[in-house]
């Protein structure tokens, strides 16, 4: 269940996800979740490129002295047989984080402490 702002009775946070890498061949469909977490985003879904085209780039920088100071691709994301990637974002349904527990916002949590500051001040 969301939280709930103590003084103002406003809900707050945002769910707390875990991101999953999902890769399959490319001649088959995107395999279903299988967990006790809720789906609550699926990112894009990218073709990866073989090792072969992974090579030849290498063979390419290693030429040309003007691609000797980038980045090199990075090996994770080429394959020997035709992949498709994507992520999956879950959540376990209970994890909320955010706000100022248990307050929505600093401002919540201010005028609280004044009106209780407040209060105690009235009394003898």
């Amino acid at each position: 269940m969301r939280p709930v702002c103590v003084h103002c009775g406003a809900k707050y946070g945002q769910r707390h996800t875990v991101s999953q890498e999902v890769r399959w061949p490319a001649n088959q469909p995107m395999p279903d979740y299988c967990g006790n977490g809720v789906v609550v985003k699926t990112g894009a879904v990218s073709k990866l490129r073989l090792k072969a085209d992974y090579l030849a780039e290498e063979a390419k920088r290693s030429m040309n002295h003007f691609a000797r100071g980038r980045t090199p691709p990075d090996p994770r994301f080429y394959t020997d047989e035709p992949t498709l990637h994507a992520y999956r974002e879950v959540w376990d349904g209970v994890s909320w984080h955010g706000g100022y527990h248990p307050f929505c916002t600093l401002r919540c949590a201010l005028e609280y402490a004044r009106n209780a500051w407040r209060s105690g001040q009235a009394a003898p």
